[in-house]
């Protein structure tokens, strides 16, 4: 599994390792330092006391060297100083400086006369040993000692080296803990931020955070998870809560569409044949007129072609003697003969065609998509699907016929707009008065008429007298127009 670096600028795990980097450099940097610098003094002091000591073991000799001036006697001392390998040059001086012996590895090494102040110290790379050399307290010159110190440098380079592996070593290791440390750390903050953006982004609460990290973290999460399971069940119970609610809120809603629906056919509809009632005209056929008329007009400027089928023709039917039904076998079969003639009606039609129970014994009819010249044709449908059989009426078989009466919509196909509607439906009334006068089981009607308001009124009350009135009939002989009146 590959573990991503954890240490990225800006984050909390970058700055705790670099707190934590920080602090063990500098301690390990500062260690460093401190062992180098006392390795080396404690070096330049051993060396310091052990040419001393090397000079106060010849001491005796060197002295007796001087005191007698022997300069042989002085080459042997100093010879045996100079088998030692870090010794590069050694000098006897009398007490006026002048050098009695001088025995060194590379010349030039020993000065002629050395300092006047008798002091040892570390000049570059060598050590300077001068003391005064003593015979039974008194002094009979000085010992010049030069020793090699670049040993020193190669050791604290060394020292130096070996501090610097370790460094490398514990920084390294330091890192790795830092690294692991920001991981159990930052990777639990990570999970639980994680989860909180699921909760708020897409409301999961399924999700469990998890449990790995400290002990404090551990239990952080756990109390978080508990968090979690507990809006969960709360969220569980909230939807199920909801869905019940909805659902009662639909059963409501379909119980009051139903209420509704069954409202508006009780408002629109004719309770005892099923057909529309005359409210239902009045919410219906508005509309219906205004396209109509509108097909006219767009086509009479120019604007779109006529259909083939392009009007309205409205139908007042009535059943013939209908009270002596009632009369002779009583309301009940008066209501069945009503039931059984809106059935024959709807049968005899089209489906376009819309069906009103007018009143009593009378019904009007819309039909739609129709020429003008077809309104006959319809009528005589009508009539004959009424008397082509008897109707059962309980125990009762009684033929019936009806009357109708019919008018186009618009009268006048040049004037759409002229005449109402509700005229129209006049017309077709005194149509069908005119169709009972004239014998009943028949039919008359209109395929056009005048505009002219006075033409209109007398035809409804005495009928046609001009010519421009187009007359529609199934009787043979001359009509009746005397009898009716108008409605």
């Amino acid at each position: 599994m590959r573990i991503r670096w954890p240490f990225r600028p800006g984050t909390i795990r970058g700055s705790l390792a670099r707190v934590v980097l920080t602090t063990t450099g500098l301690a390990l940097g500062l260690a460093t330092l401190a062992f180098t610098l006392d390795s080396r003094a404690r070096e330049r002091r051993h060396l310091a006391h052990a040419t001393a000591a090397v000079m106060d073991a010849l001491e005796s000799t060197a002295g007796n060297a001087l005191l007698f001036r022997d300069e042989a006697l002085a080459k042997e001392a100093l010879d045996s100083l100079l088998v030692q390998p870090n010794v590069l040059g050694a000098g006897l001086y009398l007490p006026s400086g002048e050098p009695l012996a001088r025995q060194g590895k590379r010349p030039g090494l020993l000065p002629d006369r050395p300092a006047r102040l008798l002091k040892s110290g570390f000049e570059g790379d060598h050590l300077k040993a001068h003391q005064a050399v003593r015979v039974q307290g008194r002094e009979v010159g000085s010992m010049l000692l030069i020793a090699d110190a670049t040993s020193l440098d190669r050791e604290a380079r060394r020292v130096l080296l070996a501090a610097a592996i370790i460094w490398i070593g514990a920084f390294i290791v330091a890192s790795l803990w830092a690294r692991s440390l920001a991981l159990r750390l930052v990777q639990p903050l990570e999970a639980l931020a994680d989860s909180a953006r699921r909760v708020a982004h897409s409301g999961d609460l399924h999700h469990r955070v998890p449990g790995a990290g400290p002990s404090e973290l551990g239990r952080l999460m756990a109390d978080y998870n508990a968090m979690l399971a507990s809006l969960d069940e709360k969220d569980s119970e909230i939807k199920i809560s909801r869905d019940h609610l909805e659902a009662l809120v639909l059963d409501r809603t379909a119980d009051l569409e139903a209420a509704n629906a069954a409202l508006a056919r009780q408002t629109l509809t004719d309770p005892l044949t099923g057909l529309y009632n005359r409210r239902f005209i009045d919410m219906f056929l508005h509309e219906v007129v205004a396209q109509t008329a509108r097909g006219y007009e767009d086509h009479r400027r120019g604007k779109v072609e006529l259909p083939p089928f392009p009007d309205l023709v409205f139908y007042m039917v009535d059943i013939d003697h209908f009270k002596q039904v009632n009369d002779r076998f009583g309301h009940p079969a008066g209501d069945e003969l009503l039931r059984q003639f809106s059935c024959r009606l709807q049968e005899a039609l089209r489906e376009m065609d819309t069906v009103v129970r007018w009143g009593g014994e009378e019904f009007f009819i819309v039909a739609r998509s129709i020429h003008r010249d077809q309104g006959l044709v319809l009528a005589q449908r009508i009539l004959e699907a009424t008397r082509s059989k008897p109707f059962q009426l309980g125990a009762v078989v009684h033929p019936a016929t009806c009357s109708v009466g019919f008018a186009p919509f618009p009268l006048d196909p040049d004037h759409p707009h002229d005449t109402p509607w509700e005229r129209v439906v006049a017309f077709a009334d005194r149509c069908l008065y005119a169709a009972k006068d004239s014998g009943r089981n028949g039919c008359v009607g209109l395929a056009g008429g005048p505009v002219d308001r006075a033409a209109q009124g007398a035809f409804l009350i005495s009928g046609p007298d001009r010519p421009d009135w187009h007359l529609q009939q199934s009787f043979q002989g001359p009509l009746n127009w005397a009898r009716g009146t108008p409605r």
